[in-house]
């Protein structure tokens, strides 16, 4: 069975999530019975989800802790019409900014290192070192290719077994920059580019080697 013929990841997150159709249930369950490289990617899809699920947990926590901090700016401001000055509002205003639009640590705890891609199979290898606290940020060449607004980007270890897989949509540039959020270890990749329609045309393909 080749890669194509694997569960879709769209599918095995719905099953997952518990929102796949009873009726394709069954048929999912007796592929994933017989194929170890789905059960390992069904492991993956719902190691994300609950993360995810965490992640916004958090998210949802903490902009309710700054909402509160903001409520009580707010009425020790305005509280009383004396308070309705022109200096209040531009306070209120800081306040606003520092509270809801400043990204927090905890959701920097990685920073990106940017890799370009531009060689296919059969080219050289792009070696880069990578750090344990950082995640790739890849810009993939996208000259000479069909303009499509939306890629299917899938990363792939040596033996062929999928590591990550998301859609990107195309800035219209002749380069596709694709944030990978999953920690890749030392080792072989190959970063496929594919058409999103249901063949998944494989349009392009760089080698990537990881120290």
């Amino acid at each position: 069975m080749n890669y194509l013929d694997h569960l879709h990841e769209d599918t095995l997150e719905a099953y997952v999530m518990g929102k796949l159709p009873e009726n394709d249930i069954n048929s999912l369950e007796d592929h994933l019975l017989l194929c170890e490289h789905c059960q390992a990617r069904t492991r993956e899809v719902e190691l994300d989800w609950k993360a995810r699920r965490i992640a916004l947990q958090r998210v949802r926590e903490r902009e309710g802790s700054r909402l509160s901090v903001f409520h009580a700016v707010w009425e020790g401001m305005f509280g009383s019409p004396a308070k309705k000055t022109g200096w209040a509002m531009a306070c209120a205003t800081a306040a606003v900014a520092m509270f809801l639009l400043v990204p927090s640590a905890q959701e920097n705890s990685f920073s990106y290192r940017n890799v370009d891609l531009s060689s296919m199979r059969g080219g050289k290898d792009l070696s880069a070192p990578v750090q344990p606290d950082e995640r790739l940020r890849l810009h993939l060449d996208l000259a000479e290719l069909d303009q499509l607004s939306v890629y299917r980007v899938v990363i792939v270890n040596a033996s062929g077994d999928l590591v990550w897989e998301a859609e990107q949509t195309n800035p219209g540039d002749n380069k596709l920059v694709v944030a990978v959020p999953k920690r890749l270890v030392s080792g072989t990749y190959w970063v496929r580019l594919l058409d999103r329609s249901a063949s998944r045309r494989l349009l392009r393909e760089y080698p990537l080697q990881l120290q």
